[in-house]
C-alpha cells in the first residue's frame, strides 16, 4: 500500500522493494504502511502510515541539498555525514520547516511538530525566520518542538511517534536476528537493517 508518482507524471504506481526513484518523486503511504528511501548512501527517510511527501536531493560539488516536502503525516529522517561534504537537509510542511545537520528526527505535518531523537533541529516559519527548535537530551529523552500544543498534547504526540518508531525497530531487530541465524538477507533487507533503526 505504498504508491509513487515520478516527476512529470500524473500516474501513481505501486512502489516495489529496491525501486530506484528520481529526485522529485512523490511518495504516498496508506494506513498501516510505511516506506524507506535511501538518499545517496548518506541520508535516509521513512514515511509513516497515512503520509504523503516528495523527496528531493541534489549534490553540487561538496554541498548536498535534501528537501522532503511533507504534505501529510510523519517522516523520520536520518541525516548522515560524508567527509568533504556539507549538508543542507530540510523537511518542509505546510506550516513550517525543520532543518538539521547530522541528526535523527521526526517531523509531523499536522500538527506541525519536530521530535528530535539525536542531535539538534532548528524550526523555521515558511518565510525562513527561525522560530525555535529542539535538542535531544543527554539522558536519551527526545526533544520536542510543537507550537500550539499544550503539554498533554505534546506528550501524546511523542507517545505516538515512539510507538511508530518501535514498530520500525521491531522489523529491524527481526532482520538482525535472521542474519545472526546465518540466513541471507536481500539487499533491501540489509539496507533496512543497517540504516533504519530509529
Amino acid at each position: 500500500p505504498v504508491m509513487v508518482q515520478k516527476p512529470g507524471s500524473t500516474e501513481m504506481t505501486p512502489a516495489t522493494e529496491g525501486m530506484m526513484v528520481p529526485s522529485g518523486t512523490k511518495i504516498v503511504t496508506k494506513s498501516g504502511a510505511s516506506t524507506a528511501a535511501f538518499l545517496g548512501g548518506v541520508n535516509s527517510v521513512r514515511f509513516g502510515p497515512d503520509s504523503e511527501g516528495a523527496v528531493n536531493q541534489a549534490v553540487d560539488g561538496s554541498k548536498r541539498t535534501t528537501t522532503i516536502d511533507l504534505q501529510k503525516g510523519l517522516v523520520f529522517s536520518k541525516v548522515g555525514r560524508k567527509t568533504g561534504e556539507t549538508q543542507d537537509f530540510k523537511v518542509k510542511t505546510p506550516s513550517g520547516v525543520a532543518a538539521a545537520k547530522g541528526t535523527d528526527f521526526a517531523t509531523w505535518s499536522g500538527p506541525y511538530a519536530i521530535i528530535v531523537i539525536q542531535g539538534s533541529v532548528n524550526a523555521y516559519d515558511l518565510d525562513g525566520n527561525l522560530i525555535g527548535g529542539a535538542d535531544a537530551k543527554l539522558d536519551g529523552t527526545p526533544g520536542i518542538f510543537a507550537p500550539g500544543l499544550d503539554e498533554d498534547e505534546q506528550q501524546e504526540l511523542l507517545r505516538k511517534t515512539l510507538q511508530i518508531a518501535n514498530e520500525f525497530n521491531l522489523k529491524t531487530n527481526s532482520l538482525l536476528e535472521k542474519e545472526a541465524r546465518g540466513e541471507a538477507l536481500t539487499p533491501a533487507e540489509r539496507a533496512f537493517a543497517g540504516h533504519q533503526r530509529v
